[in-house]
């Protein structure tokens, strides 16, 4: 049958998709496990739930094109399922920040992704879902560095880790069972000074990041407690970020997105 499947704040709900009405509804305590079907891509994924008081579990199974994005948002609900609380583990890492220093962040891998998470706080800062990882790359000449190549345009996000192998491998895993896609680390590694020119990916060269007008901007954001100032400037292709002090990029958003 068509159905709408929604994701919400307290439940799973499918609706008939003619008269919206509801035709199910699992509370996130009530469900067990949502996982894809079958190995590599595919449109299958089941959905076990806990039926009655009896703790008798039953499975449903679905089809749909958009089977990576339903997973990696239902996953995001994943410390309420009623299941051994599905929880990544935690590494202690540094991050190459874009001020060109190291800042200590932890990375949790965790079924649908990396959440980066401030140690200071506890709070997440980022997420980077494994749907929008292009793989993974060493760094040769710099102690424990790895990239991630995200956004869909082999953006790098370098950190640094004594357990890097590790931490690749249980994302590939997580990747692979959680949300059905496999991720791959390059054959090749980077260099250090490669990352510096290649950070932006397809959008490093000169007429991506250099400004056709400029504005200056508070930015607000999660980050911060209180605003920052910003150059936020227009290229031919992005919209770019710059701190004003020392003109360095912050961060880029292809105008395309």
């Amino acid at each position: 049958y068509k159905r709408v499947f929604s994701v919400g704040t307290h439940a799973i709900t499918t609706y008939n998709p003619n008269t919206l009405e509801v035709t199910n509804q699992w509370p996130y305590g009530d469900i067990c496990s949502i996982s894809p079907v079958g190995k590599g891509q595919g449109t299958e994924f089941n959905l076990t739930f806990r039926k009655g008081s009896g703790k008798k579990s039953e499975t449903l199974k679905f089809s749909t094109e958009h089977r990576t994005e339903l997973l990696t948002e239902a996953l995001r609900f994943r410390t309420d399922f009623s299941e051994g609380k599905i929880t990544g583990r935690r590494y202690n890492c540094y991050k190459h920040h874009w001020s060109d220093t190291r800042k200590p962040v932890i990375l949790e891998v965790t079924p649908g992704g990396f959440d980066q998470i401030d140690p200071a706080t506890n709070r997440i800062l980022c997420s980077y879902d494994y749907r929008n990882i292009e793989g993974f790359v060493d760094l040769s000449d710099y102690q424990g560095g790895f990239c991630i190549l995200y956004g869909g345009f082999s953006r790098l996000h370098l950190f640094a880790s004594e357990q890097r192998e590790e931490i690749i491998k249980s994302a590939i895993d997580h990747a692979g069972n959680y949300i059905g896609i496999s991720l791959r680390i390059r054959k090749e590694p980077l260099e250090f000074e490669q990352y510096l020119n290649l950070r932006f990916g397809k959008y490093s060269t000169d007429e991506s990041i250099t400004s056709l007008a400029e504005f200056v901007v508070q930015k607000i954001s999660p980050r911060h407690s209180e605003p920052v100032k910003r150059v936020l400037a227009l290229t031919e292709t992005c919209l770019v970020e710059r701190d004003p002090a020392t003109y360095n990029i912050a961060t880029l958003k292809p105008l395309g997105e």
